[in-house]
C-alpha cells in the first residue's frame, strides 16, 4: 500500500519535472530569438534607509541585466546612493553596494554628487 502511495508522488514529480524542463527549454529558444534593447547604462536610486534589501534589489537587477531576461541587457548599473544625511545607515548601505560592486562587474556605485559629475563628463 505504501509501495503505491510512494509511486503515485513519484509520478506526479516526475510529469512537474518534466513539464518544468520543456517549459524552459522553449523560453530559453523564444529568447533566443527575440531582440531586446541594448542599454549602455541602467540607473538605480537608492535610499540609505532600505539597507536590509538593497542587496537582493541590486543583486536582482543585476542579473536580470546581464542576462536580459527583462528585455533590456546592459554593459552598466550605476547604483546612486542618495548623499543628504550621513547617517549610520547611509554607511552600512554605502558598505554593502561597495562590496556588490567588487563582486559584480557591471556594477558602479555613485553618490548624487558623484553621480551628476559622471553625467556631466559624459563617461
Amino acid at each position: 500500500m505504501i509501495n503505491q502511495i510512494l509511486m503515485v508522488f513519484m509520478g506526479v514529480f516526475a510529469v512537474i519535472g518534466i513539464m518544468t524542463a520543456l517549459y524552459a527549454a522553449t523560453e530559453s529558444i523564444g529568447r533566443t530569438r527575440r531582440k531586446h534593447a541594448v542599454a549602455a547604462e541602467v540607473v538605480l536610486f537608492v535610499s540609505a534607509a532600505d539597507r536590509e534589501s538593497v542587496e537582493a534589489a541590486v543583486r536582482e537587477y543585476a542579473s536580470r541585466l546581464c542576462s536580459g531576461m527583462c528585455g533590456i541587457s546592459a554593459r552598466a548599473l550605476s547604483v546612486v546612493i542618495s548623499d543628504e544625511d550621513e547617517t549610520r545607515e547611509y554607511f552600512e548601505t554605502r558598505e554593502i553596494l561597495s562590496k556588490l560592486e567588487q563582486d559584480i562587474s557591471i556594477i558602479k556605485v555613485y553618490t548624487e554628487s558623484d553621480y551628476i559629475k559622471h553625467i556631466k563628463s559624459g563617461a
